[in-house]
């Protein structure tokens, strides 16, 4: 769902891709993915994309076999793995 579209050389931001080889994957090649939230028309930037067959997701990243789980934490437990022996927590 790509749109090829003519933009001046000199308009085109730092990190712009500007070749369709850079973006779509060869045949039997891994595909780019979206690493941000892109709207309809806006230049893809190198740094709004994955590199080929890069993981981006969790679910990507699991192995066979394995699944995610959410759970829910409050404020003050989410920090648990923040705060060690020795450390100071001010209240506020």
């Amino acid at each position: 769902m790509l749109q090829v579209m003519s933009w001046p050389r000199t308009a085109l931001p730092p990190g712009a891709i500007t070749e369709l080889e850079m973006l779509v994957p060869a045949p039997g090649m891994p595909p780019r993915r979206a690493t941000r939230e892109m709207a309809q028309g806006e230049l893809i930037l190198a740094s709004k994309v994955s590199a080929f067959g890069e993981k981006v997701t969790i679910v990507q990243s699991l192995g066979e076999n394995t699944r995610a789980m959410a759970i829910k934490v409050e404020a003050e437990t989410a920090v648990g793995g923040f705060v060690t022996p020795g450390g100071i927590v001010a209240e506020l």
